[in-house]
């Protein structure tokens, strides 16, 4: 961790896959001197062509989660150098380091090698992690509040009688429940839920059948719920299953098997722990690179940490050309590739050295108040 005050100590489960730019903290070394974000500018720049080296070592050996055998191990070797203490194969490919600095404030810095983590270690103070995002690199964007979405899955299977397409009285059709079912569902959206409030069901897999002239017996549905509130998670969730068991009784069908599977829960970052920050990030980044963003629809685990009564604080550092970015918000511009797409392409060096320069002064900042 970067100039950490000799009387505090931190805690942080490191880095996964390709969340490079979260290797930042492995800035340990001697306590800075004001101004912070000078010191913090200067260690960043000297220590670039080693983070340029972990980023592309990682890229060019991709593992996929409870995998990442290669990764962790890069990781805790390199930790180790720094000299945290580290404990490996914490839920699995799991990896925690520590450096411990004396009595103070212990912060975590979550990279997503992690599971079950306060059982075994420090339940720290308060909590930080990042995300890359398609913005203009050199940008850094959070908000106070939700930041993130609730995230459940469905999986339904519409069970029918099979039969011969040429006689449809003879069978029950599965396919036209489901159908019935995917258009219907969205009414729940639309009319049930407020409609200044955030909720989607998007259907994303439906299969059934083999043939065109034969009718199933059974049809598989799956999709993803999403969702800030509690409330309109389970006005949601109530409102799939009565619209599945709805479109199966209309078809004088048995009632379909429904698994609504809860996943990550949304992020809610402390409001007094963003506005800390927030000037922090202004005074280093400027006004216009440190701005309040709307919270994103896709869903993100850190809300575990925040869940356990942690501080926390979720936020996002740029990626593209100030230009691209520009011409994409353009009537007709070449829209941004967005995370996980193909053509999601940062631009490694500002990208990194943004979100390593972003970290590092928020967690300093978190260990210098009493």
């Amino acid at each position: 961790m970067p100039g950490l005050p000799f009387r505090y100590r931190m805690m942080r489960p490191v880095l996964k896959r390709t969340a490079v730019s979260l290797f930042l903290l492995a800035l340990a070394g001697t306590a800075f001197s004001a101004p912070l974000k000078t010191e913090v500018a200067g260690k960043v720049d000297k220590m670039y062509p080693w983070l340029d080296g972990v980023y592309k070592d990682l890229h060019a050996h991709p593992e996929i989660a409870f995998q990442e055998v290669r990764t962790a191990g890069r990781l805790a070797a390199e930790m180790r150098k720094l000299g945290f203490e580290v404990t490996e194969k914490v839920g699995r490919t799991g990896l925690v380091a520590i450096l411990r600095n004396g009595a103070g404030p212990t912060v975590l810095v979550r990279t997503e090698l992690d599971d079950g983590l306060f059982k075994r270690f420090p339940k720290p103070d308060v909590a930080f992690a990042l995300h890359s995002w398609p913005l203009a690199y050199g940008t850094v964007g959070f908000e106070a509040g939700p930041v993130s979405s609730n995230s459940d899955a469905l999986e339904i299977e519409f069970k029918g009688r099979g039969g011969h397409g040429s006689a449809p009285d003879k069978a029950i059709n599965p396919i036209a429940i489901a159908a019935r079912f995917i258009v219907d569902v969205q009414t729940v959206v639309s009319r049930e839920k407020d409609p200044k409030a955030f909720g989607v069901v998007t259907i994303g897999a439906i299969r059934g059948g083999t043939v065109g002239n034969i009718i199933p017996d059974t049809v598989q549905v799956r999709g993803t719920i999403r969702s800030y509130s509690p409330d309109v998670r389970s006005k949601l969730l109530d409102g799939v299953r009565r619209v599945a068991n709805a479109s199966a009784a209309m078809a004088d069908a048995p009632a379909p098997d429904v698994k609504l599977i809860p996943g990550g829960a949304a992020i809610v970052n402390d409001a007094a722990l963003v506005g800390r920050t927030e000037a922090i990030f202004q005074d280093a980044f400027g006004a216009k690179n440190a701005v309040r963003m709307p919270a994103m629809t896709a869903s993100e685990d850190f809300s575990a940490y925040a869940n356990e009564g942690i501080p926390s604080m979720f936020f996002f550092t740029g990626v593209y050309a100030p230009e691209v970015v520009a011409e994409a918000q353009r009537a007709g511009g070449k829209p941004l590739a967005l995370n996980h797409s193909p053509f999601y392409a940062p631009v490694p060096e500002p990208s990194i050295k943004t979100a390593a320069q972003a970290m590092s002064l928020a967690v300093l900042g978190a260990l210098a108040r009493p």
